[in-house]
């Protein structure tokens, strides 16, 4: 009969934890290895853990995890003579190993999250994203654009006839901060049920069990912790020897709130956060202007296919480009506005002059003053905090997420990866496959992709097979009106495996996710065609 689990001794928790992830998964993989073509386990709680040994009794009956049940001492020596007496056994055993596999840790030291507790230097929390990056920015590009569907005659084509169409910026800015405020008020909500104290002031690591906060009044004291994490995020890189103004010269901060429509605008960076605030700022009357350093559009990672298809549809709308040309400078001119230096790839120098200028350069990681030299915590080149695939720095008990490491400044990217932290601190596996994270730019039409480039399938040999399909070909696009853009699907040309996906269309951003989840689940190009999806919708496109 078992043995009674009251209380069960940490040593044996740990052995018993440890048999049976070891067991679970050389099972999973076996079992799965034709499906995911790969054999990695899959992050999972304990508690499914247990779930799957429990359910896999009978069929697997076996006797190493029977085994494993005798070494942890939960079943008594003897040997079982039958699938009935193993049955009662697990029957017996269910509440307990239940409980054993919920709690907190294989860490004896482990007592749980008792206190958590978040430092945040904005007056609201949310941080860049929610404060002064993708919801505030979203917010506009929605609101620039039904303004733009009704002083262009995209409404009058549809029947919607509109006049005297008026713009109330200051109006358009409230409506932005109201989502934001709504949704700031709601993480508070949150902290709150979950029992999270809130800190606002500026955190600088003391010590590895020590978080020093300074108030914006300059008032200090000390939180005491067994661990920390860092996810400061990043903040938007300066343009050498010129400052922003918030006005003239301006960050993707400033950008969010002019006072003013600006009759002209240069974008120093045509990547992701200029295409989107300079197409708000087109949308509603400035003639911008974009200068490129690359070739191509839409920053790093984007496939260079898409990129030119992508372009031409933003000159249709106005914008004008001036690619693989260098900036040497910017000044900002006594009378008002600021001139904008420039030399293409030849040479040839010109000046621009704007009433705006807004840099977009990319963002750098926000990784200085925050005390890592203080436990010998040393930054790369590019300013980041080197951390393990588990998240955690040099200093075991200091981990770090998001902006501040490598990889894409994403903030879903950040959640993802904080989650797994927490996850890991706890004892559970830790797994992130950074192949099945999307991007999405979120002009009109939206671009959108996940996995892999055409040109990262080239440089690493890999030999793949293209599918391409125009919008104006689908029959939801054209009852929408939206028929720019197209997809471009990359498979696997042995296995058929999914690679990536690059979409165009105004709906891009929602339509990529289902591939994300194609990929992380290891389906093929086949599996999404032989999917039935209703019709019609966009997603079509992809069959």
């Amino acid at each position: 009969m078992p043995k009674q689990l009251q209380p069960l001794d940490i040593t044996v928790n740990h052995v018993f934890k440890e048999h049976v992830r070891e067991e679970w998964e050389k099972w999973m993989c076996d079992g799965l290895h034709s499906y995911t073509e790969s054999g990695r386990m899959r992050r999972a709680k304990y508690s499914d853990v247990c779930g799957l040994v429990i359910r896999s009794w009978q069929a697997v009956k076996s006797s190493t995890i029977i085994n494993g049940f005798k070494k942890a001492g939960i079943i008594a020596d003897g040997e079982i003579q039958d699938e009935q007496t193993i049955e009662h056994s697990t029957t017996e055993l269910d509440d307990e190993l239940q409980a054993l596999f919920h709690s907190d840790s294989e860490d004896e030291n482990f007592d749980g999250f008792v206190d958590t507790a978040c430092v945040e230097r904005y007056p609201r929390l949310g941080g860049t994203c929610l404060n002064v990056g993708c919801i505030p920015s979203k917010a506009l590009l929605q609101s620039s654009h039904l303004y733009h569907q009704a002083m262009h005659g995209d409404l009058a084509s549809r029947g919607i006839i509109s006049e005297n169409v008026k713009l109330d910026l200051p109006k358009m800015l409230d409506n932005k901060l109201s989502s934001v405020d709504s949704l700031t008020k709601g993480i508070s909500f949150l902290f709150k049920s979950n029992k999270v104290t809130e800190v606002h002031g500026l955190g600088s690591i003391k010590s590895p069990n020590e978080v020093e906060v300074t108030s914006d009044s300059g008032e200090k004291h000390i939180i005491k912790t067994k661990n920390i994490m860092i996810a400061t995020g990043s903040e938007a890189t300066p343009f050498p020897n010129v400052d922003f103004d918030g006005e003239t010269i301006v960050s993707s901060t400033g950008a969010l709130s002019l006072k003013q429509v600006p009759q002209s605008m240069v974008l120093i960076g045509a990547g992701v956060i200029g295409l989107e605030l300079g197409s708000v700022w087109a949308r509603l009357g400035t003639k911008v202007t974009a200068v490129e350093f690359l070739p191509h559009v839409g920053g790093v990672g984007i496939d260079h296919d898409i990129s030119k298809n992508f372009q031409r549809i933003l000159t249709k709308q106005g914008l004008k480009f001036m690619m693989s040309t260098k900036v040497t400078g910017v000044t900002k001119n006594s009378g008002g506005g600021a001139t904008v230096s420039v030399a293409d790839k030849n040479g040839k120098e010109q000046s621009l002059n704007a009433d705006v200028v807004l840099i977009s350069i990319g963002r750098r990681p926000f990784s200085k003053n925050l005390g890592l030299e203080n436990v010998g915590i040393s930054l790369d080149e590019k300013g980041r905090i080197p951390v393990n695939d588990r998240f955690a720095s040099t200093v075991p008990n200091i981990y770090a997420i998001g902006d501040v490491i490598k990889g894409p400044m994403l903030a879903h990217k950040a959640e993802d990866e904080a989650v797994a932290c927490v996850e890991g601190i706890t004892g559970k596996p830790v797994h992130i496959n950074y192949d099945a994270i999307p991007s999405v730019v979120y002009t009109h039409p939206e671009v959108a992709w996940v996995g892999k480039t055409e040109e990262e399938l080239k440089s690493e040999g890999i030999k793949y097979t293209v599918g391409k399909f125009p919008f104006i070909a689908n029959g939801r696009a054209k009852c929408n009106g939206e028929t720019d853009g197209l997809v471009k699907i990359l498979g696997d040309a042995k296995t058929d495996r999914l690679l990536g996906c690059h979409i165009i269309n105004s709906g891009a951003g929602e339509l990529i996710n289902e591939v994300a989840l194609a990929i992380e689940y290891g389906a093929s190009c086949e599996d999404i065609a032989r999917t039935s999806h209703a019709h019609p919708v966009l997603f079509h496109i992809c069959l």
